[in-house]
């Protein structure tokens, strides 16, 4: 070796000896780095898959009201026109997703010439086709579009598709797709989804799904009864919310609570929620709620029979306004048998 090469050598030898040799921490940060690479990347896959849902919708979209989808659970209407215009649809490819996916935003589109939606809607049947190698690309659409029509036809067939093998990734869906809070009660996974449910219950949003207040509601302990009595005096369902809570141990009594929230309230009470939650109400004794409830039971179906047995009305119930008015003030509300009934010393 000529000296020269010696000298290089040594030199290359030097030069790699002086470099900072890499640490624990430095590890530790390519770790990080990578793990936050991995997370861009998740989250750049995911706005692309919403881009081409909002694409494949554009133009088609009916915007629901604010009460959400008209539904019915009943079957046997009669021919559903939808199907024969669905028969159209060529089968997919199910072991391809992007076919899959076509095929999906086909039938979602199809859906928006609907009104109502029931369970056996054709467009249940074609979704179900796609198999339950493919119930990921049935909850994209619940994950990556705003509340449209057409989503309850994906979660019935999601009751349907389901197994035990998709419960992470329906728990995992469930805080970006509030509807499929449905299909967790249909599988039985209320108890799995125990901390999404309770904690979202916790944060007081009076948007919150009814279906969710209720799931949380059969896994609730004592800690939580503050929480369900927020939504029922907060949220948009309070009737059908006090039937689901008012039977949990140590709940009752509510006198209190509904009073003070009946004085303080500043909902309408002619709006949907003020009368639902007079209904709740007029069981604590608030006479004027029994007037709004009185006003109400022609129209409401599911509130006559309470309201009969309230107050002990056998009449016809096109006459329990009239009768209200002509009754209103010789009546009291008796808390042992939680009745209306004729005060003794009667207002003419």
């Amino acid at each position: 070796m000529r000296f020269s090469q010696w000298v290089a050598l040594a030199t290359m030898s030097l030069f790699w000896a002086s470099l900072p040799r890499a640490s624990a921490s430095d590890d530790e940060d390519v770790a990080k780095l990578r793990t936050r690479v991995g997370a861009l990347e998740d989250e750049v896959a995911s706005l692309r898959l919403r881009c081409w849902w909002l694409q494949q919708l554009r133009g088609h979209e009916r915007r629901l009201a604010s009460t959400g989808t008209a539904t019915i659970g009943l079957v046997g209407r009669g021919r559903d026109a939808q199907r024969d215009r669905l028969r159209e649809l060529q089968p997919p490819d199910t072991s391809s997703k992007a076919a899959v996916r076509a095929f999906v935003a086909r039938i979602i589109i199809a859906a928006q010439d609907r009104t109502v939606f029931a369970t056996n809607d054709a467009e249940v049947e074609f979704l179900m086709r796609v198999g339950s190698e493919n119930v990921d690309v049935l909850i994209e659409p619940l994950v990556h579009l705003v509340r449209f029509d057409g989503s309850f036809h994906l979660v019935e067939a999601l009751k349907g598709l389901a197994g035990d093998e998709h419960r992470h990734l329906v728990l995992q869906s469930l805080p970006l797709a509030p509807e499929l809070i449905d299909v967790v009660v249909a599988k039985n996974w209320t108890a799995a989804a125990a901390p999404i449910l309770l904690e979202t219950l916790a944060q007081r949003s009076p948007m919150l799904d009814f279906g969710w207040i209720v799931a949380a509601a059969s896994i609730a302990g004592p800690p939580h009864y503050d929480d369900l009595k927020w939504h029922l005096a907060h949220g948009l369902n309070p009737w059908p919310l006090w039937l689901a809570i008012r039977g949990l141990p140590g709940m009752e009594p509510l006198d209190e609570f509904v009073a003070a929230e009946w004085r303080s309230t500043t909902r309408d009470p002619n709006s949907r929620e003020g009368r639902s939650f007079a209904a709740v109400a007029a069981h604590y004794g608030r006479i004027e709620a029994l007037g709004v409830l009185a006003r109400s039971v022609r129209e409401r179906h599911d509130w006559q029979q309470p309201f009969r047995e309230l107050t002990g009305y056998q009449g016809p119930i096109e006459e329990a306004t009239s009768w209200w008015e002509r009754s209103r003030y010789g009546l009291v509300f008796d808390r042992a048998t939680r009745r209306y009934v004729r005060s003794a010393i009667e207002v003419k």
